[in-house]
């Protein structure tokens, strides 16, 4: 008789220790998924989003004998909705102040 209860304690022990293992384990995940969620997510969203300031510059482009064949130049665009205009700007008529004094600024007064 003691050899079949040894033998016994040889089938059922080992799966009595993974029972046990799997039951540790599923008590942590549930411990770190659900009791501590907001922990880890915090964590989690400070360490993805990150805010990084790119400089929109760019280098001129040269060729083999540092002469330039791409030079970066700015420049300004005006536009203009008609719609939204309350005055008109029929020929003869004066364009607006804000107009005039942007054309004298910087750019403009090659297009103007």
């Amino acid at each position: 008789m003691a050899i079949k209860r040894d033998y016994r304690a040889r089938i059922y022990l080992p799966f009595f220790l993974l029972f046990m293992a799997l039951i540790i384990l599923e008590g942590r995940l549930y411990d770190l998924q659900i009791l501590n969620h907001q922990k880890f997510f915090r964590q989690a969203s400070k360490g993805q989003t990150k805010s990084i300031k790119i400089s929109p510059k760019r280098g001129s482009i040269y060729d083999r004998n540092l002469e330039n064949l791409a030079v970066n130049i700015p420049s300004y665009s005006l536009y203009a909705r008609p719609g939204k205009i309350s005055h008109s700007l029929l020929p003869g008529s004066t364009l607006p102040f804000e107009v005039r004094y942007l054309s004298k600024v910087g750019p403009f007064s090659l297009f103007f």
